[in-house]
C-alpha cells in the first residue's frame, strides 16, 4: 500500500536531489484505461473502465488510493530539470486534476509530490509528474505563475500550473492493498513481442523480410494511437499489441547527458572531450571508438532498465562553423564539410555497429546497437543574435544554390552514404522562406543520397511553423506540410495533441500518417526489439561492467590529450623544465581549476560517483599531481570569465610574481557561448584581456591555455605569449591531459578544424550572411585575407619531414572517369620525441572549362536539376579543397608510409546553380601537415 505523506513543505530538505525511481506510462485503449508503472521492484499493471477515468478512486478492480493535500505553492521549471521529473502521462479535459494525478502516483509508487502543469492551448492540455524529492535548482515563484485552472468539476477552482511552471501537491491518505505482484522486466527496454497474444502476428515473425513485419505492424495501428507514437521523448505503450514505451531523443554529444539518472549504483556515464575537441584530433578510428563506446552504454542502460535515456541518439551534430559567434560551434565539428562529413560517418558507424576495439563481439551484428541521429538539417548558425533580433526559430537562412551544395549540405550526404547514419534532424531556421523540416528540396536531397532512416524536428518546429515563420496559417496546415516532407518524430506537442484534427480536417492523410509510422517503427526493428532475444546475447549482455569500463576510460584520456592543438612555442618554453629547485608554477584564470569548466554544453551533469565526488581533478590540481617533488604549482582565479573584482587581479599579479613560470588559462564558457545564446563578439571577454595584460607585465615566462568553443581572436596575445596551447573544451579528464602536455608527458598533436580570424573579421562580415564567398570570404576555402592561425594548423614537440615516395610523381597526368590516382608520401620523425602527426589531401583547381557531358554531373549531389545541360565553370573556386587525411604515430627515428586514393569524382566542383560537376581542366593535388611541407603535384588533366 502506499505510504502517508504530509502536506508540509518545511519538512522537505532542500538539499534533496531529484530521483526519478520510476516511470509510468498512461495508455487509452479500447478496452479502458490502463497504467504501467515501475516503481524500482518491477512492473505492475492497473486496469480501470473508462467511465471513472477521471477519479480512480473505487470501481472494478481493487487499486491503492491517494489524494492531493493542500498545494505546496507554484515552482518553475530550470534548464537543471523539472521541479519533479517523472512524467506520468500527458492527457486533456477533465481528467487532468490534482486528485487524478496523486492518485496515478501512487498506484506507480512514485508517491510524496504530485505536480501538474498545462501549455495553455486551446486543446488544454495537461501533464502530470510525480517525484519522491523535488530537484534542489528551482525555487518557488508567486502563485500567479500557476494561473490556468484545472478542469472539470470541484477542481476547477485548483492552480494546475502553466507553460514552464508546475502546481505541486502533496500525496496524501494513501491506502489500499499491496501492488500486485510483478509482470516481468523492466518495459524501458522496449521489448515488444513477448506476449503470447501478439506473438502470432506477422510483424513478431522474425523470418518475414524486415519491411514487411513493419507494414503489418503499422496498419494495426490507429490514427487515435498515431500522434503519440509520433512525438519525441517517451512514445507511450499500445498494450494491446504489446508495444512497450519508447524514448525518442538522447542528448549524447559526447556522452550520454541530460537525464536523471547518470549514475547507477555508482557507476557514471563517460564523458568525452567536446565534438569540437574531439575533431580536432582528426582520428577517424577514435571517432568510431568514442561513437562505440555511447552506444554500448546506451544499450547497457537500457538492458539495466534505467528508463530516463533510449536507443536513439540525437548526435552527432556535423553542422558546418561558418562564423566564430555562434552559440554552438563547440557541439560541431569543423568548417571543412569533408572533415564534417567523415566524423558523422565514423561516428555513426560506431554508434550503430560498434567498433573492433570497443564491441568485438558484436561483429556482423543483424541489429544496430543504436542509432545515430545526424543535427541539424541544414544551414543552421545562429541562436538568437544582436538582442533577439533574429533568433533559430525565426531565422531565414538565404542561401545561394552554390552555397547550399558547395557547403550547408555534403556533410550530411557523407555522413549517410558512407555512415549509414538512421536518423536526421531538421534545423529550427527556413531556407529561403521555407522551414526546414518542410521543406521539399531537403527532402529530395536525402532520397537521392537513398536515405532509409527516420527524420525529427527540433524544439517544437511544427507548431513554429504557424508562430515563427509564418509558413502557415493553422497548426493542421503545418503538420500537413511537415508530414508530406517526411518529418516523422514531432519534438513539440503539435502531432500529439492536433493530428486527430488535422486528419478530420483532411490536411493530413492516413498515408502520410503511416508512411512516418513506417519510418519510425522500422528503427525499433532494426534496434531487434521485435526479435527473440536469445538471438541476441551479445546486445542483452551489456550491462554495469560495460558502462565507463577500461576501455572507454583509455578512450577518454587518448582523446582528451590527442585533441590539444599547439598553437605557438617560441623559444621551446614547453614542455615545462620542473628540475631546477626553485621551480615554482602559477596557474592562473578562471578555468584554471574546474574540471566541470572543461566539458563543455551536453555534459553528464554528475560525472563523478558519490563515493568520489571529486574524480577529475581540474588544470592547477593536476599539474600539481605531475610535477617533480621538487616543484610546487599555486593557482589564482584572477577573475571570472565575464566579471572581476580588483582583489582577484591582485592576488593574481601576487602569485605571477611569486612563480617562476605562469600557466594563464582564458577563455570562454556556457555563460557566453551555447544552445540558444551567440557570442556578442570573438575576442576573449574585456576583464580577461585586463587580467592577460597585468599578468605579462610581471615578466615571467608565460604559457597561454585556451579553454572554449569557437574561434578566439586573440591578435595581441599572439604576439606576446611565446607558448599558446589551446585545448577548446577538452572533457572531464582534459585537466590530466593538459597537466601532462605541459610537462612534456604527452605529446600534443591536435590540429585547427577552423580558421582563427583576426579581431576585424567581426566587423568585416555580416554574422547573419550565410554566403561563404561574399565580402573577404569565410573558411580556408574562400577566406582571402591572412588569418591569425589557418584551418588544419598544429604544432608538435617534436619535428616531422614529409617526402614523396619513392620519387615524385610526373608532372602531367591524365584523369578520365575511369582512373584512379594513389599518390604516396613519407612521414618522418627527424626530432627527439615520438608524436602524432596528421597528413592532409588536398585539390587545387587551377584552369577550367565548361561541362557539356550529362555524365560528368555527379546526380546524387545535384538532385534539385533535372534534364541535361551545360554547366558554367564556378565563379567562385577554392583556394583548396580538403579531399581526405590520415593521423599517425612515428616513434622517433622512425617514419611511416601514407596513401591516398584519388578518383575522377575527386575533382567534382560546385556550379553557380548549384550543379555539382566534374569540369574538364588542370588541377593541382596538395599534400601537407597542415603547415610546414608543401607537396604539390603539378598539371593534373582532369577530361570528361
Amino acid at each position: 500500500a502506499c505510504r502517508v505523506f504530509p502536506a508540509r513543505f518545511a519538512m522537505v530538505p532542500s538539499v534533496l536531489l531529484l530521483v526519478a525511481v520510476a516511470v509510468a506510462v498512461l495508455a487509452r485503449t479500447s478496452a479502458g484505461l490502463q497504467l504501467h508503472a515501475h516503481n524500482g521492484r518491477g512492473w505492475f499493471e492497473m486496469k480501470r473502465s473508462t467511465n471513472a477515468v477521471g477519479n480512480l478512486h473505487g470501481g472494478d478492480v481493487d487499486v491503492p488510493r491517494c489524494a492531493a493535500g493542500g498545494t505546496l505553492g507554484c515552482f518553475q521549471d530550470t534548464a537543471k530539470g523539472r521541479v519533479v521529473d517523472t512524467e506520468v502521462a500527458t492527457i486533456q479535459g477533465p481528467f487532468a486534476s490534482p486528485s487524478f494525478c496523486a492518485a496515478a502516483c501512487g498506484i506507480a509508487g512514485l508517491g510524496k509530490y504530485a505536480g501538474v502543469t498545462g501549455d495553455g492551448s486551446a486543446m488544454d492540455t495537461r501533464t502530470c509528474y510525480c517525484g519522491v524529492a523535488l530537484n534542489p535548482h528551482v525555487q518557488r515563484v508567486d502563485d500567479a505563475k500557476c494561473s490556468l485552472p484545472c478542469p472539470g468539476g470541484s477542481n476547477s477552482s485548483r492552480p494546475c500550473g502553466g507553460q514552464g511552471y508546475m502546481s505541486l501537491y502533496a500525496v496524501t491518505d494513501c491506502q489500499g492493498p499491496p501492488l500486485p505482484s510483478p509482470l516481468g522486466p523492466p518495459l524501458a527496454v522496449g521489448r515488444a513481442c513477448s506476449q503470447p497474444e501478439v506473438k502470432p502476428f506477422p510483424f513478431c515473425n522474425g523470418s518475414l523480410p524486415l519491411d514487411d513485419r513493419v507494414t503489418d505492424l503499422v496498419n494495426r495501428l490507429s490514427m487515435t494511437e498515431a500522434g503519440a507514437l509520433l512525438t519525441a521523448r517517451e512514445s507511450p505503450r499500445v498494450a494491446r499489441l504489446g508495444l512497450p514505451p519508447f524514448y525518442w531523443g538522447t542528448n549524447a554529444i559526447h556522452g550520454i547527458a541530460r537525464v536523471a539518472q547518470e549514475c547507477v549504483q555508482d557507476t557514471c556515464v563517460s564523458s568525452f572531450p567536446q565534438t569540437i575537441a574531439l575533431s580536432a584530433t582528426f582520428n577517424k578510428t577514435l571517432f568510431r571508438d568514442v561513437g562505440a563506446v555511447i552506444g554500448k552504454e546506451l544499450r547497457a542502460r537500457a538492458n539495466l532498465g534505467v528508463s530516463d535515456d533510449g536507443l536513439v541518439s540525437w548526435a552527432p551534430t556535423i553542422n558546418i562553423i561558418k562564423d566564430p559567434r555562434w552559440g554552438r560551434n563547440q557541439e560541431t565539428v569543423s568548417e571543412d564539410p569533408t572533415h564534417c562529413g567523415i566524423y558523422g560517418a565514423q561516428w555513426s558507424l560506431g554508434l550503430q555497429n560498434g567498433s573492433k576495439t570497443v564491441t568485438p563481439a558484436l561483429a556482423d551484428s543483424p541489429w544496430l546497437l543504436s542509432v545515430s541521429t545526424l543535427k541539424h538539417v541544414t544551414a543552421y548558425d545562429l541562436e538568437d543574435y544582436d538582442n533577439h533580433t533574429w533568433t533559430r526559430q525565426t531565422f531565414d537562412a538565404h542561401i545561394s544554390p552554390f552555397d547550399l551544395a558547395d557547403t550547408y549540405l555534403p556533410g550530411f550526404e557523407i555522413a549517410i552514404t558512407k555512415g549509414n547514419a538512421q536518423g536526421i534532424m531538421y534545423s529550427c531556421n527556413a531556407i529561403n522562406g521555407v522551414p526546414s523540416d518542410a521543406n521539399a528540396k531537403l527532402d529530395t536531397y536525402l532520397h537521392a543520397w537513398n536515405f532509409t532512416g527516420y527524420r525529427s524536428t527540433d524544439g517544437g518546429q511544427v507548431a513554429q511553423m504557424v508562430s515563427d515563420h509564418h509558413y502557415r496559417p493553422t497548426i493542421d496546415q503545418a503538420i500537413q506540410v511537415a508530414l508530406e516532407a517526411e518529418s516523422d518524430i514531432d519534438d513539440g506537442s503539435s502531432y500529439q495533441t492536433h493530428l486527430l484534427r488535422a486528419l478530420t480536417n483532411g490536411n493530413a492523410t492516413v498515408a502520410l500518417v503511416r508512411r512516418a509510422l513506417f519510418n519510425t517503427l522500422r528503427m525499433r526493428f532494426r534496434l531487434g526489439l521485435f526479435d527473440d532475444p536469445k538471438l541476441q546475447p551479445t546486445l542483452l549482455g551489456y550491462g554495469l561492467s560495460d558502462i565507463n569500463d577500461d576501455v572507454s576510460k583509455k578512450l577518454n584520456l587518448l582523446a582528451s590529450r590527442a585533441g590539444l592543438v599547439l598553437l605557438k612555442n617560441d623559444g621551446e618554453v614547453l614542455p615545462l623544465n620542473t628540475s631546477e629547485a626553485t621551480h615554482k608554477i602559477a596557474v592562473i584564470g578562471p578555468n584554471g581549476n574546474s574540471s566541470r569548466a572543461l566539458q563543455g554544453s551536453y555534459g553528464a551533469n554528475t560525472y563523478c560517483p558519490k563515493s568520489n565526488p571529486n574524480c577529475f581533478p581540474g588544470i592547477a590540481e593536476a599539474l600539481a599531481g605531475a610535477v617533480s617533488p621538487n616543484s610546487s604549482v599555486m593557482y589564482s582565479q584572477g577573475s571570472d570569465v565575464t566579471t572581476g573584482t580588483a582583489n582577484q587581479l591582485q592576488d593574481a599579479v601576487a602569485a605571477a610574481t611569486a612563480a617562476s613560470h605562469v600557466v594563464l588559462v582564458l577563455g570562454l564558457s556556457q555563460s557566453v557561448e551555447r544552445e540558444q545564446h551567440d557570442r556578442i563578439n570573438i575576442t576573449l571577454p574585456k576583464v580577461q584581456l585586463q587580467l592577460a595584460d597585468a599578468v605579462l607585465a610581471v615578466g615571467k615566462p608565460t604559457v597561454l591555455v585556451l579553454v572554449h568553443g569557437g574561434a578566439l581572436a586573440i591578435d595581441s596575445l599572439k604576439q606576446r605569449v611565446p607558448a599558446i596551447l589551446d585545448a577548446h573544451y577538452p572533457g572531464v579528464v582534459g585537466g590530466q591531459a593538459i597537466a601532462e602536455t605541459l610537462l612534456g608527458k604527452s605529446n600534443p598533436s591536435g590540429k585547427l578544424p577552423y580558421t582563427v580570424y583576426p579581431a576585424s573579421y567581426q566587423e568585416r562580415s555580416n554574422f547573419t550572411d550565410m554566403s561563404l564567398v561574399t565580402g573577404d570570404g569565410r573558411t580556408y576555402r574562400y577566406y582571402q585575407l591572412e588569418p591569425l592561425w589557418p584551418a588544419f594548423f598544429g604544432l608538435s614537440y617534436t619535428t616531422f619531414s614529409l617526402a614523396w615516395a619513392p620519387t615524385p610523381p610526373p608532372p602531367k597526368v591524365v584523369v578520365g572517369p575511369q582512373d584512379v590516382l594513389r599518390p604516396l608520401v613519407v612521414l618522418t620523425n627527424i626530432g627527439a620525441m615520438d608524436g602524432d602527426e596528421v597528413v592532409f589531401l588536398f585539390v587545387v583547381p587551377v584552369v577550367l572549362a565548361p561541362v557539356n557531358q550529362q555524365h560528368s554531373v555527379i546526380a546524387h549531389r545535384s538532385a534539385h536539376l533535372r534534364g541535361a545541360h551545360v554547366v558554367a565553370v564556378p565563379s567562385h573556386l577554392p583556394r583548396k579543397k580538403l579531399l581526405d587525411y590520415h593521423r599517425a604515430n612515428v616513434p622517433t627515428g622512425g617514419e611511416v608510409s601514407v596513401s591516398f586514393t584519388v578518383g575522377w569524382a575527386d575533382f567534382a566542383l560546385t556550379s553557380d546553380d548549384g550543379t555539382v560537376a566534374v569540369f574538364p581542366g588542370t588541377y593541382n593535388l596538395l599534400i601537407n601537415r597542415g603547415h610546414g611541407d608543401q607537396l604539390l603535384w603539378k598539371g593534373i588533366e582532369v577530361t570528361t
